[in-house]
C-alpha cells in the first residue's frame, strides 16, 4: 500500500483514540515519528511531546545522522520524565527516581491541564518502556498506573495519543496492557529499505492484519 493510502488511514482516526506503536531497537523510528508530525500537521493541531530519559534527544541526533534538520522540535511543547538534556519548550519536568505514583499524578495532572488549554492536542509519548526498568519500579504495578492514565484519557475528544514502545525492551506484561488499553495497535517493521506497518488492533475488525508498505525515502521527504 502506498503512502497516500497510509495518509488515508491516519485521517481515519478518531478524536479519543490512542494508538500504540511498536517497534525494535533498529527500526528507524526517528524517521517514523518526524514523519507522523508531517502528517497530522494539516489537522492544525497542537503538538505534545512526552518523554522520557533523553528519549527525545536520541531522536534529534539520528535525525541530524541522516542528515534532516531538526529546528522543528524547538517549537515542540514537551513533558519531560527524568533525563538531563532538554529539547524543544519544557512545559513540566518530574524526576522518576521517586515513588511512581507521586511522579505518574504529576504526570496526569499535567495533561489534563495541558488539554483543558488547547482545543484539539495530538500527544506522542516516547520512551514510556524504560520506566518499567528502573530499579525502583515494581514492574507487576508500574503497567497499572499507566493503564489507568491511558484509560482516563480514552474518549477524550479534544486529543489524539501516539504511544511509541520499544517491544524488545518491554516487559510482556507491560506490552499486554497497552495493548488492552490502546484503541488501535500498530507493528512496526522494515526490511530492505522499506517500512511496514501491520494493524494489530483496531476499532474496525476489517482492517485486522492489513499492512502498509513505505519506502523509507517517501518518508524522508515529507516536511515538519
Amino acid at each position: 500500500m502506498s503512502l497516500s493510502e497510509l495518509l488515508s488511514y491516519i485521517e481515519s482516526v478518531e478524536h479519543g483514540e490512542t494508538i500504540l506503536m511498536e517497534h525494535s531497537s533498529t527500526d528507524p523510528i526517528h524517521m517514523i515519528f518526524k514523519s507522523l508530525l508531517s502528517m497530522v500537521k494539516p489537522c492544525n493541531p497542537s503538538i505534545l511531546i512526552v518523554e522520557v530519559l533523553d528519549t527525545l534527544f536520541l531522536i534529534k541526533k539520528n535525525l541530524e545522522a541522516f542528515g534532516e534538520n531538526t529546528e522543528f522540535l524547538d517549537s515542540l511543547d514537551v513533558i519531560k520524565a527524568g533525563g538531563a538534556i532538554e529539547i524543544g519548550n519544557v512545559i513540566k519536568k518530574f524526576e522518576v527516581y521517586e515513588d511512581p505514583h507521586v511522579y505518574m499524578t504529576s504526570f496526569l495532572k499535567a495533561l489534563r491541564e495541558y488539554y483543558e488549554k488547547n482545543d484539539f492536542t495530538i500527544t506522542f509519548l516516547l520512551g514510556v518502556e524504560k520506566l518499567v526498568n528502573l530499579d525502583q519500579v515494581d514492574a507487576s504495578i508500574f503497567p497499572l498506573y499507566l493503564g489507568n492514565v491511558i484509560e482516563s484519557f480514552l474518549g477524550h475528544g479534544n486529543r489524539i495519543a501516539v504511544y511509541f514502545v520499544n517491544r524488545e525492551l518491554a516487559l510482556s506484561s507491560f506490552l499486554a496492557h497497552m495493548e488492552e488499553a490502546s484503541t488501535r495497535v500498530v507493528e512496526i517493521k522494515h526490511e530492505k529499505g522499506v517500512m511496514i506497518a501491520k494493524i494489530k488492533k483496531s476499532p474496525k475488525p476489517e482492517e485486522y492484519g492489513k499492512e502498509f508498505r513505505v519506502h523509507l525515502e517517501e518518508l524522508a521527504s515529507l516536511k515538519v
